[in-house]
């Protein structure tokens, strides 16, 4: 017997637009596509010497040719998968061009094994993605299930190899830029952790924990990699609002960072894969150096509705010598060499979103921040 087949649109939630095949039991394929555009870049944002680029806008107009205005079409996804590998249950095979979430590659029932193997692409800056980098990434994982249906939860293992061996590319740190520049052995470090998810059902609601860490090791060029990261977090859905269908949550993210440029260590955290957005609604800042306590109230009064409020307090995790790690260079590093202490920034953010009917949904959002005045600064 044929498996029936379906051919269904798809919208991703970055705006892209495909096509999924789902052919039951055996086999289906994805095809996605992708048109990023970014419009009245500044084209005077550029300063000379330490400073370089001053802020978002002029990283985007570099990167993309030192155009004001730019846009591509390319192929996003386009992937097959076999699924029931080895007459297995829930074990398949995914090759092609994808996106990679850390954390969201398999959703098993029981302890499962995922391993990915494959090279990022352009898209960062730039609004043509299609372009690989000169960058091997390997990662496995090993996720398994807790509890029963009231106190369900989750644990997993994983480890990610990071190996960049692109040409003419000046690292990413607190050295003096000479240092840098003379600098040309790749970058290869591996990445260890594991997070823990627990829920547990309350007369007061049900109470949410997650526990996240990472350790690193490896080479950053002619430097040792020795980094570190965690994340935990705490959310409450109560009862007592149902109408509403309250989510509280808060936490705390520490990225570990770098404060002596004179040492033959590498001290910082590296995000191999950076998805700021994701977590970051008004994505100038990451995981690396930087510590982050938030607040965040999720509301649902309707099925098809999802309102949204973040406030975060973020820091250096170190003071470095040469801001080159924080939002004061907004992805930006190069742009200041100057000692800027422990500053203070409070990005807040609002988003709705609303789904309507068959495959659509329209999203709004309103970010702001304030910055404080850093310390120890002359």
């Amino acid at each position: 017997m044929t498996p029936r087949t379906a051919i269904t649109p798809t919208r991703a939630r970055s705006g892209a637009w495909g096509f999924r095949n789902r052919r039951r039991n055996t086999s289906g394929w994805q095809l996605e596509l992708a048109l990023p555009f970014v419009v009245n870049l500044p084209a005077n944002a550029i300063a000379p010497g330490a400073q370089g680029q001053l802020g978002l806008g002029a990283t985007y107009f570099a990167a993309n040719d030192h155009s004001v205005n730019a846009a591509a079409l390319f192929i996003k996804q386009a992937s097959l998968r076999l699924k029931g590998i080895g007459g297995l249950e829930g074990q398949s095979l995914r090759v092609g061009r994808l996106e990679f979430n850390d954390g969201t590659e398999v959703v098993p029932k029981h302890a499962a094994l995922a391993a990915v193997g494959g090279r990022p692409t352009e898209g960062v800056f730039q609004v043509n993605g299609w372009n690989e980098l000169k960058v091997n990434i390997f990662y496995g994982a090993l996720t398994g299930q807790l509890g029963g249906e009231h106190n369900a939860g989750e644990w997993r293992v994983f480890g990610l190899g990071y190996d960049d061996y692109r040409d003419n590319v000046v690292k990413t740190d607190n050295r003096p830029p000479e240092m840098r520049r003379a600098d040309a052995d790749s970058v290869a470090i591996a990445t260890y952790g594991g997070h823990y998810l627990r829920i547990a059902g309350t007369r007061a609601g049900s109470v949410d924990v997650l526990f996240w860490g990472a350790l690193q090791t490896g080479s950053w060029g002619v430097l040792a990699q020795r980094a570190g990261a965690v994340a935990a977090e705490v959310g409450w859905q109560p009862t007592a609002l149902d109408r509403i269908k309250p989510w509280f949550r808060g936490g705390y993210d520490y990225g570990s960072g770098d404060s002596n440029p004179t040492d033959r260590q590498h001290g910082t955290f590296f995000q191999a894969l950076p998805t700021p957005r994701v977590y970051a609604r008004f994505p100038f800042f990451n995981m690396m150096n930087t510590a982050d306590a938030f607040g965040e109230l999720i509301l649902r009064p309707a099925s098809s509705v999802t309102l949204r409020a973040d406030i975060h307090a973020l820091r250096l995790a170190e003071t470095p010598t040469i801001s080159g790690t924080w939002v004061e260079a907004l992805f930006s590093p190069q742009r200041s060499a100057t000692r800027v202490g422990h500053r203070t920034a409070n990005p807040v953010w609002l988003r709705s979103m609303t789904r309507v009917p068959t495959t659509a949904s329209l999203h709004m959002s309103r970010s702001a921040f304030t910055m404080g005045t850093p310390t120890g600064s002359p």
